[in-house]
Formats: structure tokens, sequence, C-alpha cells
């Protein structure tokens, strides 16, 4: 894999997951604080820290099943807000609410000048510069498609990693240092006292007991090789009875696996650094940890030394002082944190052996838990069978597959099966070719008609790089609620009619590792779910969100000023609209607002965009020319200079659009048919095509 591929694709996936899964984790501690506010001391000490375990779990599981009981379920999905443009078919055309050319169809060549576009996949994929026999072939990365923002965030993450982990490293192998450095000689009698605790509890394993004067209170540490800690100061100080108390605690500490706990949840917190939850989740744990392993070593003494028990804490626990950086010491040690002190106080004044009831009621609450924190929100589900129908396909695919290379196979297959489940239909596969100009496999599929299905992937790794997809899908393949969300978004903008929707609906899809930048905003994958109406109504859903509508207006619900002043920018291309009534009046509208338009068609004289609020004329088509010429058309072919069509066209825009093209720049497009665009910074840019006879055939400007 190449620095680059990491940079443009690695990084940022990584940064997107980091997010996530600690912002999912955030949402776990939360819902941790409310349970422990919410039960108090209802709920087992025990099965309280046993909560924090399952937000460890979380931050470590690198997938989780998704369950309609999962809290991530009460979260709404980031929508697109920053989806582009898209072209809205009404009636027999496609046609745009702002503009007839984007930037990068224009430098392509496609015809889209006059209003009058290709069909979704000949925009997206036909005569595409760099394409050689139907494959496009990449063009070289430039250093500005690298997201630096993304590289800059990533650095900073590492640095944080490398600063903190550096620094828990130094804490930790200081310590130590400390106790084998300074180490005292052991009291036999000590001693004496650990191994009746060992037996009295049925740990067989040998755990050391150091004496130093480098720490100020018990602990306990060391994974593999556990050691407890105890400071010189206690020797004369602690009775025989209080030393045991100290050794059952540092004992339950061990049982418990305490110690790994602690380190795994540290080496999270180094992830996780720039996340102020979780630290203090886990300080919180760290509370209830101290708490579960008085309440577990309170169970090996008697009733009456419980009180005892509780002084030797008391007594301890205002001998220790503050520690620097003792938040990142991997041990299990009493805290001196004073509101601790009076918890664990209490806790252990209150104690009382818990009866097999709270022990089921704390186990159903950690279950229910698990439940709802350790899945995934559940996915829209499509057709039930899709999963059972890819993998029959690729059963009957083999033949084909066959020619891929064994060692990207199953990388292959997988980038094949995300796209026909994002398709809800797996497609047989008809041809497979390996692209050595782009580095890459092409896969071609056998669809219905309505459009192309390839897709390439990297001939090294098999990973997907790119993929365009069109077919009709039955409804029932849709996500859940998709169709009333179309009926109500409809009503909601003022459609008067019932909504009965085309079957089957159309669904595109467009891949791009590079991003999709006028399709998705950016976005490397761009879904689109196409709902019909006859040829009138229409809902375009993006990536799962309804991004633009269209329907039919009656004629009389636009006023006639509108009509005349659609009329008058019409005459300027076509003078026979003088004579001809409006035939049908459209309204497109997308989400976001950023297009909204009226759609006003004069027969076959040609097609007027306004803003419907404004009154802006947006755009004009003249549909009594061909777009690309006929065979027998009589008139000549006109060739335009630059400042030849400047003039010419300078009239257009000025009666238009009420502007001056005196200091736009002009660059243009031969192909046929060909186009002029006009720009200049700060201003809408203004596009006019022609047809290969040098007749003006649209004429459009941008919306902000």
């Amino acid at each position: 894999m190449s620095t680059v591929h990491l940079l443009t694709e690695g990084v940022p996936s990584f940064l997107l997951w980091l997010g996530k899964t600690s912002l999912m984790a955030s949402v776990v501690v939360i819902l941790i604080l409310g349970i422990k506010t919410l039960l108090r001391d209802r709920l087992p000490v025990k099965w309280q820290y046993a909560l924090w375990l399952v937000l460890i779990v979380r931050l470590i599981l690198p997938w989780a099943p998704e369950s309609s009981f999962s809290l991530y379920n009460l979260f709404p999905k980031a929508t697109n807000s920053s989806t582009e443009t898209m072209f809205t078919g009404v009636g027999d055309y496609e046609i745009t609410s702002s503009s007839f050319l984007t930037e990068v169809e224009e430098m392509n060549g496609n015809n889209h000048s006059t209003g009058v576009t290709a069909s979704v996949e000949n925009k997206v994929a036909g005569n595409t510069q760099g394409e050689e026999n139907g494959v496009p072939l990449q063009q070289p990365l430039l250093s500005s498609e690298i997201p630096w923002l993304y590289v800059s965030v990533f650095l900073v993450w590492v640095l944080g990693v490398s600063v903190l982990a550096f620094q828990l490293w130094k804490v930790n192998r200081k310590l130590n240092r400390a106790h084998i450095q300074n180490g005292l000689k052991e009291d036999a009698q000590m001693l004496q006292y650990l191994k009746e605790c060992k037996e009295s509890m049925g740990i067989k394993r040998a755990i050391e007991l150091k004496v130093t004067d480098r720490v100020d209170g018990p602990a306990l540490i060391g994974v593999i090789r556990p050691r407890i800690l105890l400071p010189a100061s206690m020797e004369g100080t602690f009775s025989a009875k209080e030393l045991k108390y100290i050794f059952l605690h540092e004992l339950v500490h061990y049982k418990h696996k305490d110690i790994l706990v602690n380190w795994v949840m540290l080496f999270l917190l180094v992830v996780h650094w720039f996340n102020p939850v979780l630290w203090y989740a886990y300080r919180r744990m760290r509370e209830d940890q101290e708490l579960s392993c008085d309440h577990k070593a309170i169970s090996y003494v008697k009733d009456s030394e419980v009180k005892e028990y509780g002084y030797t804490i008391i007594k301890l626990l205002t001998k220790r002082s503050n520690i620097p950086n003792s938040h990142l010491l991997v041990t299990a040690n009493f805290s001196s944190d004073k509101l601790q002190i009076k918890r664990r106080i209490m806790m252990i004044t209150k104690f009382r052996r818990k009866s097999l009831l709270w022990s089921v009621l704390g186990l159903v609450v950690v279950s229910a838990f698990m439940l709802v924190a350790l899945t995934n929100a559940k996915a829209d589900s499509k057709y039930a069978g899709l999963e059972k129908e890819i993998l029959e396909m690729t059963k009957q695919n083999a033949s084909l597959l066959d020619n891929v290379d064994s060692s990207i196979r199953a990388a292959a297959e997988e980038s094949i099966h995300e796209m026909m489940r994002h398709l809800g239909k797996p497609l047989p596969l008809i041809e497979v070719e390996t692209v050595s100009e782009t580095n890459q496999v092409f896969f071609k599929f056998k669809g219905d008609g309505t459009g192309m299905n390839y897709i390439w992937v990297n001939a090294d790794t098999g990973n997907l790089e790119r993929a365009i997809m069109s077919l009709d899908i039955p409804i029932e393949r849709l996500e859940p609620g998709m169709v009333e969300r179309a009926e109500h978004t409809l009503q909601e903008k003022g459609y008067e009619s019932v909504a009965e929707f085309d079957v089957p609906v159309h669904r595109h899809i467009k891949y791009d590792i590079k991003g999709l930048e006028h399709y998705t905003g950016g976005e490397t994958l761009g879904i689109q779910t196409v709902f019909k109406q006859g040829q009138s109504t229409e809902v375009i859903f993006t990536n799962g969100e309804v991004y633009r509508i269209s329907f039919k207006l009656p004629v009389n619900k636009v006023s006639d000023a509108k009509i005349e002043a659609a009329r008058q920018a019409l005459s300027l291309l076509n003078e026979d609209v003088l004579q001809t009534d409006v035939t049908d009046v459209f309204f497109s509208y997308d989400n976001f607002g950023v297009n909204k338009s009226l759609t006003l068609r004069f027969g076959e004289a040609g097609d007027v965009f306004m803003h419907p609020d404004r009154n802006e004329i947006q755009g004009i088509r003249d549909g009594s020319i061909p777009v690309t010429g006929t065979e027998g058309y009589s008139k000549p072919r006109l060739s335009y200079g630059d400042e030849q069509f400047r003039r010419e066209f300078s009239y257009l825009a000025e009666q238009l659009f009420h502007i001056d093209l005196q200091g736009y720049d002009l660059s243009r497009v031969t192909k046929s048919p060909g186009s002029f665009t006009f720009k200049k910074s700060g201003e809408r840019t203004v596009h006019m095509g022609i047809n290969p006879y040098g007749e003006i055939i649209g004429v459009s400007r941008d919306e902000f």
C-alpha cells in the first residue's frame, strides 16, 4: 500500500473510526453514571464495578453485532449536508435548476449545456476524459488531493499518544526500579500473615512481599509477577490483625485481575487521550474497583471485625500523601481522595452480606446493560434474503472469478459484495479484465439495461477503488420507511395529489476512493434512490436522506407576471415563444434549499428555469433546434472565436442576469455540443451551450 494511499484513505478512515468509537464510549459512560445514580446502594458494588468492565469491552471490540435494543438506536444518523446539486428528471428531459454544466462536466465535454442531460450513467462514465475503451484511467494523484486537515489532526493525535505513553512508561518504570533498588528486608512475621491470608482465600500462586521506603501506602503491582508493596513506615504502626486486613484487600485485587484491567484501561486512555469523559470514567472505575475490593475483603472476616477493617482503612488513608502522576501508576492501591474515603467508610459501615436476590438483580442489570451497550444500532435492513443471494451469485460467478489472482480474490469478492449490498441485488458477472495502466482489476456485470454496472479494485490488494452501478429494484428491497418518507416530503412541500410511486424504483451507486466532490460533497460513496410517479413527479434520496423532490404544478398556480417574464427571457433565443402558452410547470426543491426552481415549459419552444421566490431567471433552453445536429440539417456550421463569442453572449448575459461579463475569465469545451463558461471570483458562474452549428441551445447561471 503506497504512502499516498495511506494519507488519502487510511488516515481519514482511522480518524473517523477513532472519533466514532470514542463518542460511542462516551455514551456508555453517561449511561453507566445514570444507572449508578438511579440505583445507588440498591445495586451491589461488585456489579457497579462490572459496568465499567463493559465499557472496556466496548472500547476494545473491533466489531459489534447489530440489535434493535442497542442504545445507539436512540441517536439519529448523521446526514450528509454537503451533498452537491443533483440532476432532476422532469417530463421527458433531465433538467437542472441552476446550471446546465458543472465545472467537471464542462471540462469533460458532457452534453449538459442544453438542460437536456444524458442518462446518469453516461454522465458519470461516458466519454470521460482519460478513458480508454470504456475503462477510465486513473490520473496521477496531485499533492492538493491529500487531506492535509486529516493528516494534521492525525499528527496531533500521534504526538499526544507519544507523550502520554512515554509518561506512563516513565512513571511505572520508576516505581519498579524503586522497590527493586531500595527494597528492605521483609519481616518474617509479615510473610507469615501473608501466607495465612492466601490460604484463607485459596490462593496458591507465589506472591512476593516487598518492603520499601519509596511508597507511602500498600499497593499490588505486576501482572505476570505479582508483588505486594508495603511502605517501611508501616512496621511497628499496624497490628497483626490490621496487616491481615491490608493483605486481604490486596489479595482480592489479585483475584479480581485488577492490575490487568488497569493496564488495559490505561492503554485505551493513551489511544483516546483527547476524551475527558473517558479520563473521568477511569477515575470513577478505580473508585468502584476499591469499593468492590473492600466488599469482597470484608466477606473474609467475621461480622464483629467489619468495623475494625474500616478503622484500618481510615488509619491507612490518613497517612497517605498525594503522589505526582499517581493516576498513571498501573497498581491497585488505597485511594486517599477525601470523598472516596467517606464513601468507602459508609459502604463498610452499612455492609450486609447480600442475598441471592441481590446477586440476581445485579446480574440482570449488567446483562441488560451489555445488551444495549455492546451492540450497534440496527441498520436499516434491506431484503432479508440478500446475503444468501449474494453467496449464490458468487458461486455462479466462480468461473470468471477464477481469473482473479488468488492473493486478492477474497478481498475482491468482499468489495463486490459490498457494492451488491448497497445496490440491493447481486448481479451476474460477464467480464473480468486486468487494467495494467491503472493497476486495477475491472469487473463488468449484467444489469437490467437501466445503466452500467462496473467495479474496479486494486490489483495488488483487491480493495474497492471505483464503482458505477445502476438497477431498478423492487420496493421491498429498500430500507424500511423510505417510501413513507418520500410521500411525506412531497406533501410537506405542497404536492396536492396522492403519491403512488412507480414500481420498481431506480438505484444508482457511485464509489470513488478519491472522493465524489460533485456527487456527495467529497464522500467516497454515493447511493442515489429515485422514486418516480409518471414523468412529472420525482423524489431523490442521496445516501439515505431526501435530497431533492420535483413535481408538476397546475399552470394556474403561477402568476401571469412570472409567465410573461419567462416568455420574454426565452424569446431572446426563440422568438416563436411569444405566440406560445405555458404547457407545463414543474417545481423542484432540494433538501437544503440551495436550488429551488420553477421550470416553465412552453411546449416545444423550450424551457425557462426561474427561482420561485426571487423571480430570478436561472436558465433558458431553446427546444426548437437540435442539440447534436441531425442528418440533412441544412444550416452551415459556425465557428466562434473567444472574443467574438464574448461579444455575442454579453448581450444575453446582461438581458437575462443583469450582469456585465467584463472581467470574467472565459473557458470553453470544443466537443459536440460545445460550451462556454464565464467565471469571476466572488460571482456566480455563467454557462452557455452551443450545438455543432454554433447555435445557442441553452444558457444558465449557478446558484451561490
